[in-house]
């Protein structure tokens, strides 16, 4: 028995599509730690923005947009802006308990999300502290009767500025 392969038109029409009308079709999440969006511990640019707008538009020139990229370590600290990119929005929690002699920041999570969801929805962001940490922060989208919630987490170490009690981080 042959095993027969699927034809270009059921595997486009299985691809990730990312619609106005959320309740429907499927969408593509990721998640990438970025280990810092703007600048190394020399304050130098890491390039990373660059590279991540023209992933998130490669995908969109491919009909394959990135509905929601979820990231990690953006290190940025207190005000810190992100970088911005076309079609997407940010949502994001920064540092605040930072070292005054670390050279970058740490940490940091947040949410590019595509304006398509965006769009007419209601956004809802909670950023609890369990343990005192601020790696969690919790995106919700509401679109009519369509409710998504999305939940980023990053783990974090103790620091000598700022302690983290892990156990109860996890059970929060």
């Amino acid at each position: 028995s042959h095993e027969q392969q699927p034809s270009q038109q059921t595997a486009a029409s299985q691809r990730p599509r990312l619609t106005s009308d959320i309740s429907q079709g499927s969408m593509l999440v990721m998640t990438w730690n970025v280990a810092g969006l703007m600048s190394t511990e020399f304050g130098e640019s890491t390039g990373k923005p660059t590279r991540l707008a023209q992933f998130l538009q490669q995908r969109e020139a491919l009909d394959e947009p990135v509905a929601i990229l979820a990231v990690q370590e953006t290190w940025l600290q207190g005000d810190d802006a992100p970088p911005s990119i076309d079609n997407y929005r940010w949502y994001g929690r920064n540092r605040t308990h930072i070292d005054p002699r670390a050279m970058r920041g740490s940490g940091g999570v947040g949410f590019f999300v595509h304006r398509r969801l965006t769009d007419g929805a209601s956004i809802t962001l909670e950023c609890n502290s369990y343990g005192g940490a601020e790696g969690l922060l919790t995106l919700t989208v509401r679109r009519g009767r369509t409710t998504m919630t999305f939940i980023n987490v990053y783990g974090e170490f103790h620091r000598r500025i700022h302690q983290v009690d892990k156990r109860e981080f996890l059970s929060g």
